[in-house]
């Protein structure tokens, strides 16, 4: 069952992942940030950017498109976490979020 997490779970969740071998401690901080986003997105309405809404769009072109250097190098994290730290219900949500 997915629960929701804490700023530190999500945090300690990422640097559990090979997606951020290689990152800088600030670009690791930018995708725990991201991925905070997503987590705030879906248990709490917050506010998501065009990279984020693609995402959860599962729209890979647009997300690659709107990727900056950081999150273009680790752009499998963030299908891992929906998958494994979101619950699945955020699809039929995701289909609400404005263009």
């Amino acid at each position: 069952m997915v629960k929701e997490m804490t700023r530190e779970e999500v945090k300690a969740w990422t640097l559990q992942e090979p997606e951020i071998e290689g990152l800088s401690p600030e670009d690791i901080e930018h995708v725990v940030d991201c991925l905070w986003s997503l987590h705030e997105w879906y248990w709490h309405d917050r506010f998501v950017g065009h990279f984020l809404k693609a995402v959860l769009k599962n729209d890979f072109g647009e997300a690659c498109g709107r990727a900056d250097g950081v999150n273009s190098k680790v752009l499998p994290i963030y299908d891992k976490f929906l998958f494994n730290r979101i619950p699945e219900d955020y699809k039929q949500k995701a289909k609400k979020l404005e263009e």
